[in-house]
């Protein structure tokens, strides 16, 4: 949960700092992917248990260079918040005034 906070910080700053309603800014938004845990992209385990796998081609970032799409949620199954909420909120959100 830590380091997907940090990825969540990290990544919405990136955002943030090139924000079109910045002098040469050129991103108009983001979107964080995803809102609640996938637990049916296992497809080798099983939908009614929070596996490991559920794995996205590419390689990830943080923290096992492993996309796990099980646990890319804001919030777990239950909506119970994950610390990467939190880090959301945390992140200024410019504004064109």
């Amino acid at each position: 949960e830590v380091d997907q906070a940090e990825a969540t910080k990290v990544l919405t700053d990136e955002i943030v700092k090139a924000s079109s309603v910045h002098p040469g800014g050129v991103c108009i938004g983001g979107i964080i992917f995803e809102f609640a845990d996938e637990w049916w992209k296992d497809g080798s385990g099983s939908p009614d248990v929070h596996d490991v796998g559920g794995i996205s081609p590419g390689g990830g970032p943080y923290p096992d260079r492993t996309f796990n799409e099980e646990w890319w949620g804001l919030v777990d199954i239950d909506r119970n918040p994950r610390r990467a909420l939190s880090a959301l909120g945390e992140v200024a959100i410019p504004s064109a005034r």
